[in-house]
């Protein structure tokens, strides 16, 4: 696509609507009536900023910016022909009030001119705005396929590694370590039953949530163990790699496969419910966005019809 910046360009687009609250609040800050409508247009550049998009009436905000302040005729004239915060701010600095001028000009110019920077400092109306509630905005969790959980993980490299620096399965595998409230020090310690007891710690955490949700069977049960392997290294040195593994022990069939050999539903299921689940601890208030189109819900009282709806 030659000529075109793709990296600006936003495929992404969300709608909201703000709660009356939101709103009461914002206009306690910039002015009764400033939002022409409640929507909260959202869109993101492949480069991942943000572009948000509110209907405002500037006249309002100006309405709210001037209120106790006195000008004369000609000055409020001028000023009033604003349309925008930049507009505003010039038309501000460039009236010099003569001695003639009625002496309140020469008080309120500069308490304008203070108000403006209090409330605006260099954003428009719309980015200031979005600077107030931009916190406020749901947080959503983009899942697909290719994010899930491996089968085998060179555990001590994974937890030392700069989460940064990890693709999209090696960060599912410390989510899910996280998820369990792993010690990191028990599981790479010597000792077989330290590092045995927290292994079963992290199992017995992850099979309560997997069949909290899980209903095909409830037989299964999380079986995660440490492998310790040995690699030739190229000066000649032997070193030996701990490797995390994860297994699913079946109690209905009293037999156990690796993580990778189970329906590619439950691989989904499983591996989502690490990510998400970490996702709550950065998060207080996620929502979800599911591979399925036009399907977003509120964070995890609706997880399993999600899930339900995914595998089925």
């Amino acid at each position: 696509m030659k000529g075109i910046e793709l990296e600006k360009f936003k495929p992404i687009m969300a709608k909201f609507e703000m709660e009356d609250e939101l709103i009461t609040e914002i206009e306690s800050v910039y002015g009764e009536n400033v939002l022409k409508s409640k929507v909260l247009l959202l869109e993101r550049s492949y480069e991942g900023n943000i572009y948000p998009t509110l209907e405002l009436d500037f006249k309002a905000a100006l309405k709210s910016i001037l209120k106790d302040l006195s000008f004369s005729r000609d000055t409020r004239t001028e000023i009033s022909k604003a349309e925008n915060v930049k507009e505003l701010k010039e038309l501000a600095t460039a009236i010099e009030p003569s001695d003639e001028e009625h002496d309140k000009d020469k008080e309120s110019l500069p308490a304008l001119l203070d108000r403006i920077k209090k409330l605006y400092g260099n954003l428009s109306l719309n980015e200031a705005i979005w600077e107030k509630i931009k916190d406020k905005v749901p947080k959503f969790i983009y899942f697909d396929k290719y994010s899930s959980l491996p089968y085998t993980v060179k555990i001590k490299e994974l937890l030392s590694a700069d989460p940064k620096n990890l693709n999209d399965n090696d960060l599912t595998a410390l989510s899910l370590l996280r998820m369990a409230g792993a010690d990191d020090d028990y599981l790479l310690n010597p000792d077989y039953e330290r590092r045995k007891r927290e292994l079963e710690n992290v199992a017995n955490a992850l099979t309560q949530d997997v069949l909290k949700y899980w209903s095909q069977n409830r037989e299964l049960r999380v079986s995660p163990d440490i492998e310790k392997i040995t690699e030739n290294r190229p000066n000649g040195q032997v070193s030996v790699i701990n490797e995390l593994k994860i297994r699913i022990w079946d109690n209905k069939h009293f037999l156990s496969l690796p993580f990778n050999e189970h329906s590619t539903g439950f691989q989904w299921f499983f591996s989502f419910l690490a990510a998400f689940s970490f996702c709550q601890q950065l998060f207080q208030n996620p929502s979800i966005r599911s591979l399925l189109p036009g399907r977003a819900m509120p964070a995890r009282k609706t997880l399993s019809i999600l899930i339900k709806q995914e595998i089925s």
